[in-house]
């Protein structure tokens, strides 16, 4: 399975994922701890996708 972003960007690595949410309103919730940074650990990481 591949991640996209909602402008059809692959992500393939955790710098991807972090880049969709550094500049952005969402940027305070890129934070260890916090759900969007947990999922991307997850995925990216362990094999969350399987």
């Amino acid at each position: 399975m591949k991640l996209f972003t909602q402008n059809k960007e692959q992500i393939k690595t955790f710098d991807d994922w972090a880049n969709i949410f550094l500049g952005t309103k969402k940027a305070k919730h890129w934070k260890e701890g916090r759900s969007a940074y947990s999922i991307a650990v997850f995925i990216m990481n362990h094999n969350g996708q399987a």
